[in-house]
C-alpha cells in the first residue's frame, strides 16, 4: 500500500544577500544530518520565473543574481 519513497516539497524564504548561507548549507543538505541524505537539486517555481529566464535547475550564479549577491 505505502511506499518507503515520497516526493516531498520543501520551500524556504529567502532573504537578500542570504546567498551565500544558502549555498553553502542549506543546498549542500546540511540540514539533513538526522538521515544522512543531501538536498536533491532546486528548481525554479511560480509564474514570474519564466519571464526572468529562471528556469530548471537551480544554479548558483543565478540565485546570487535573484538575491542580489551579483
Amino acid at each position: 500500500m505505502w511506499s518507503r519513497e515520497h516526493p516531498v516539497l520543501s520551500i524556504g524564504k529567502l532573504m537578500p544577500g542570504r546567498a551565500d548561507y544558502y549555498l553553502g548549507t542549506v543546498a549542500n543538505g546540511v540540514e539533513d544530518y538526522y538521515t544522512g541524505a543531501g538536498e536533491a537539486p532546486g528548481s525554479w517555481l511560480g509564474a514570474s520565473a519564466p519571464g526572468l529566464g529562471l528556469a530548471g535547475r537551480v544554479e548558483s550564479e543565478a540565485l546570487r543574481a535573484v538575491l542580489g549577491a551579483a
